[in-house]
């Protein structure tokens, strides 16, 4: 797909266009059908967009964890476009332009301690800020005692 520059008001305008379309349940006219695919473009362009990011994003933690002294294993994803489009319907209140699950990379490490080293690289790199640390504290409370062999 070409590299096109969109703006957020149009990929906001083909969030609603698609939103407004798919909860009415009626079949689209053939204008209807045409703004309808239009719209499909514009997801596509804007989902397209977020793939170099990812990528680099990707071999960013892959590298941070490596130098950590960690092994690793890293993946990400893209939001499918029949995801994002049940997500439309499902958040009637949420603009296309505001999702912020588009993409996501992960790192599995093999203990707290490694989480912890990769924590304190990210920070001394300054790329995660408060709320993101504070989700990193959440989620570790959760797996603490699967991983030190409770539960």
């Amino acid at each position: 797909m070409a590299n096109v520059e969109l703006s957020k008001a149009q990929v906001r305008k083909a969030g609603q266009t698609l939103r407004r379309f798919m909860r009415s349940g009626q079949t689209l006219s053939a204008e209807e059908s045409l703004k309808f695919d239009e719209a499909i473009v514009v997801v596509q362009q804007f989902r397209a967009a977020h793939q170099h990011p990812l990528v680099t994003a990707n071999n960013g933690l892959r590298s941070m964890v490596r130098t950590a002294g960690c092994e690793v294993e890293v993946s990400q994803r893209l939001k499918r476009l029949n995801t994002i489009l049940d997500k439309l319907v499902r958040e009637p209140n949420l603009p296309l332009s505001s999702m912020q699950d588009i993409g996501g990379v992960r790192a599995v490490l093999n203990s707290i301690d490694e989480v912890r080293r990769v924590e304190a690289r990210l920070k001394h790199n300054r790329l995660v800020d408060s709320s993101t640390i504070a989700e990193m504290n959440r989620l570790l409370a959760i797996a603490e005692p699967y991983l030190r062999g409770g539960r």
